[in-house]
């Protein structure tokens, strides 16, 4: 097996994703992105904890709904009364009801405020729903870059086998000394160290993929798929142009903005009156019965602070400092957003041009090796001509690879940033190569 056909597996193998038939790892440990992402999501810990809040707002909300309904109640007991004459016991048990029918809309401000929060909840946990597949994203592109370079790595120790034979066929024939065989052993050892720490990182991508799957996968976890040759689509104004309403730091100022300038409404509350709706209904206590049957009473009550030891007014000041400080903090997520959002792509752009690069480096490397093993044959080049060519070759399909990997890097910290799915274009190898 040529290197060559190494570098085809590489860039010709499967895609990244395949439809999983459900949230059970398969026992060979085969698993796709879409089923690893899938996977993830499921058994995800903080994820749970998100879901949780929901409902925890969710809650708080109904709480404070409880406002627009009456309460009503029993109640019961002995009502004694002492005069000089003596004592006078006698049962009570009424039900009463009270209905608030204005407040100065502080009950309607509450309960957009609980909305706000709870809708917060809702945007926090379906965004990190997103970061979680993209964390698992980033491990498994980690893993299949560190699989390929392993294999390309092992390839490149066969050919600097080959290359040995052929310096020693030379060197019985008179045409190569014991220092040119000499160098392909120093070669070997490179590379079989550098063997090492490829497993090592192989192992290391493995095992971060597993803590993010959540569950013990096996020893046989494998991803399917390799890196593929990717273009961005969209241009820079089609990101920016979605940063307020996707972008999960956005989002989530703007909902505190608007919860803040709800709860800064409440407090115009304090200058209005109070107005409800009290009703009684049974035996009450002897200085409130009129008679010895059940008594029945309603009345309107209207209520009005007219001073409360500027309690009402400190409240306002804090309600409208934390509305201006919530708007200065949105103005920065936006800013940071958009600033955030156009080096990521830049950055992008600029790592997709490298792979184009690359892949026609590859093209010219190869066929510069295949030249100098050729004239190596005919006696043209030396052994070290032939080191430098491989390695030269080797090098080339090892800045593609990890190109290709530094795009999908790249790619993962915009979708960060905007929050949501970057599109691209798969490019058919060497498209670009000249």
């Amino acid at each position: 097996m040529r290197l060559s056909s190494v570098l085809f597996a590489i860039l010709f193998g499967g895609g990244l994703s395949g439809a999983a038939q459900g949230l059970e790892a398969p026992a060979d440990g085969r698993l796709t992105l879409d089923e690893a992402k899938r996977y993830a999501i499921a058994n995800n810990y903080e994820l749970a904890a998100l879901k949780k809040a929901v409902e925890e707002t969710d809650a708080a909300k109904g709480k404070e709904a409880a406002a627009f309904y009456p309460s009503l109640g029993v109640a019961g007991g002995l009502d004694t009364q002492l005069t000089r004459s003596g004592s006078t016991t006698i049962p009570l048990a009424y039900v009463y009801a009270e209905w608030n029918i204005f407040n100065g809309f502080r009950d309607i401000n509450k309960l957009n405020a609980a909305d706000r929060e709870a809708a917060t909840a809702r945007v926090q946990l379906e965004k990190a729903k997103f970061r979680v597949g993209l964390e698992v994203e980033s491990a498994f592109h980690a893993y299949l870059f560190h699989r390929g370079s392993l294999a390309v790595q092992s390839e490149a120790l066969k050919l600097n086998a080959e290359h040995r034979k052929m310096a020693r066929r030379r060197k019985n024939s008179g045409l190569a000394t014991e220092a040119d065989v000499m160098e392909f052993d120093i070669a070997r050892s490179l590379l079989e160290s550098e063997m090492v720490s490829l497993t090592q990182k192989l192992d290391a991508a493995r095992i971060e993929l597993k803590r993010l799957l959540g569950r013990e996968v096996g020893r046989e976890l494998e991803p399917v798929g390799s890196l593929q040759h990717q273009h961005v689509e969209g241009d820079l104004m089609s990101y920016l142009d979605r940063i307020q309403a996707e972008s999960e730091r956005v989002q989530v100022k703007k909902l505190a903005v608007e919860k803040a300038e709800y709860e800064r409404k409440a407090t115009n509350s304090a200058w209005l009156p109070e107005i409800a709706l009290q009703a009684h209904a049974g035996y009450e206590t002897l200085h409130e019965r009129t008679t010895n049957s059940p008594d029945v009473s309603a009345m309107i009550v209207g209520k009005f602070d007219i001073f409360s030891g500027f309690g009402d007014v400190s409240e306002r000041r804090q309600k409208t400092a934390r509305l201006m400080k919530e708007e200065a903090l949105l103005k920065q997520a936006i800013l940071d957003a958009i600033t955030g959002t156009e080096k990521a792509y830049r950055e992008l752009k600029a790592i997709q041009e490298r792979v184009d690069l690359e892949e026609a480096n590859e093209d010219r490397t190869k066929g510069f090796y295949k030249t100098t093993v050729s004239e190596y044959n005919r006696g043209v080049k030396n052994s070290s001509d032939v080191r430098n060519a491989a390695e030269m070759y080797a090098n080339a399909i090892f800045r593609e690879q990890r190109y290709k990997y530094d795009f999908l890097v790249a790619k993962l910290n915009l979708e960060r940033i905007i929050g949501y799915p970057v599109k691209t274009v798969l490019i058919e190898a060497h498209e670009h190569a000249h």
